[in-house]
């Protein structure tokens, strides 16, 4: 009964894979975590197009780049190494120009209506910085991920499904002018504080 028993649990161990600290198994490792959550390749992209009226509808449509270029931008960081697209140096001069662009916020061009300076001009810029910012890791994402397992042809019903709903939208403004909505964030910024982005 014993011996029995002894064989049944060597039998186990022997089954157990080994790692490199020791003999215990990788309980949560990134594949069981990713069957777990049963995230499928590109779901940031997934989320951030087919989800675009109710991001609309809430009122994040402006900034849901930026949110979503954050879980981008771990799997770019996971995927090293990230892969350029040509010309890519051209569009790192205009960042590094918007970057040196906060010295002069304070400026105002002659003959232009000046406006008040302050703390304000940051916002906007900071907003602006970090729309650009998402951008480029969104570039980034769908070239290197495409590289492995993002189809163009998922990519392209994604983006004509945002085209589609825009236009949509377009259409229903232009049509129905004196319909007027509030979305959810402006209900909760005090003031038009929305309207510095």
């Amino acid at each position: 009964m014993a011996a029995g028993v002894e064989a049944r649990l060597d039998t186990g161990a022997a089954a157990m894979p080994e790692t490199g600290a020791g003999r215990w198994p990788t309980i949560w490792s990134r594949e069981r975590r990713r069957s777990w959550l049963n995230l499928r390749d590109g779901w940031p992209l997934s989320v951030l197009y087919l989800g675009f009226p109710l991001w609309w509808v809430l009122g994040l449509s402006e900034i849901i780049f930026i949110f979503a270029a954050v879980p981008m931008a771990v799997w770019l960081y996971r995927n090293r190494p990230v892969r350029l697209p040509r010309g890519f140096g051209l569009w790192l001069l205009f960042l590094g120009w918007v970057l040196v662009g906060v010295f002069v916020l304070q400026s105002s061009a002659p003959g232009s209506i000046q406006s008040e300076g302050g703390f304000g001009r940051y916002l906007t810029y900071g907003y602006r910085l970090a729309v650009y910012l998402a951008i480029t890791v969104v570039l980034l994402y769908v070239g290197n991920h495409r590289e492995r397992n993002l189809p163009a042809r998922r990519i392209a019903r994604l983006l004509g499904y945002l085209f589609v709903i825009v236009v949509i939208g377009g259409l229903a403004g232009t049509l129905l002018p004196q319909i007027e909505f509030t979305s959810a964030v402006e209900y909760l910024i005090p003031g038009g504080g929305a309207s510095w982005w």
